[in-house]
């Protein structure tokens, strides 16, 4: 290799690299764009007030901009339990569980439902699991 190649080869790596710097400083830039717009584009939407009413119907709620209480039924775990063993099921029977997460004290305060259908077996399914396990 002659001398003049070894620096032309230096004169292009230092090309492609310089290139390559700008490259990169280009993209942090737009995405630094892209990231950094105004508040206004990210409203914080407040929650809306509860109706004087119980049973608020649907028209009453948007003409007084107002929401109804919810009624929460169900089973109550505490935050630090993270799970619970359901009982009496009845065999070969799909159950449909709905899970909510809720701050307590709160009104309303309760995020959207996740839903999980739990399918139980029969108890002849049953009894052949219990003898695929063998004896305690």
């Amino acid at each position: 290799m002659k001398k003049d190649d070894h620096d032309l080869q230096e004169e292009r790596n230092r090309q492609g690299e310089e290139l390559f710097n700008r490259f990169m400083k280009q993209q942090e830039e737009n995405a630094r764009n892209t990231q950094d717009t105004g508040t206004d584009d990210f409203p914080i939407i407040k929650q809306r007030p509860i109706c004087p009413l119980p049973d608020a119907s649907v028209q009453y709620q948007l003409q007084n901009n107002c929401q109804v209480r919810e009624m929460y039924r169900g089973i109550v775990v505490p935050g630090d339990v993270h799970s619970y063993v359901l009982e009496n099921l009845q065999p070969d029977i799909t159950y449909r569980i709905t899970i909510r997460a809720c701050v307590a004290d709160l009104t309303n305060s309760c995020g959207t439902e996740t839903v999980i259908y739990a399918e139980t077996v029969s108890k002849s399914m049953q009894a052949f699991i219990a003898g695929l396990k063998g004896p305690d």
